[in-house]
């Protein structure tokens, strides 16, 4: 993967984190080549490191149990496709990774555009290809004053 160029299109979490990887790599690479070559920024390796360290971070998405890869992101675009997915709702979907089956805060009107095997059928998706717990959408409520609002989980 290569930023061609900046500020050109919105990133995922998992692109930013193989971005930072890579500068890491290239900039560890040029100071073994050439220890008095064009100097880095000097806050440049704790701003890197603080922000994988936030994508890693065991309540990231990014975490394992997780499996995302170029290929896994590709997937999951494909498969997600039959569902007319906004660009911003697929890019939630990636940097959320949803466990659970209230889509209604990443999938605008969820609950009216979508059945709740459909939903059931995203969160099978998300969790085949990104991994994660494998929680039903069963006692999923869609909101009832029409206004698009949030669904609710329905308590027991």
């Amino acid at each position: 993967m290569k930023i061609l160029e900046t500020q050109s299109a919105v990133l995922t979490n998992y692109e930013v984190q193989a971005h930072l990887q890579d500068m890491q790599a290239r900039y560890q690479a040029q100071d073994e080549a050439q220890p008095n070559g064009k100097p880095k920024p000097s806050n440049l390796d704790a701003v890197m490191k603080d922000v994988i360290t936030y994508l890693v971070d065991e309540n990231s998405p990014l975490a394992a149990p997780s499996y995302y890869s170029e290929e896994a992101v590709k997937e999951l675009y494909a498969r997600l496709e039959k569902f007319n997915l906004t660009k911003a709702e697929l890019l939630m979907i990636l940097n959320l990774r949803p466990k659970f089956s209230a889509l209604d805060p990443i999938i605008e009107e969820a609950d009216v555009r979508f059945s709740e095997e459909q939903l059931q059928e995203i969160v099978d998706i998300i969790r085949d290809v990104l991994g994660g717990e494998d929680v039903p959408v069963e006692g999923y409520e869609p909101a009832e004053n029409g206004d698009g609002g949030s669904g609710k989980k329905a308590t027991a």
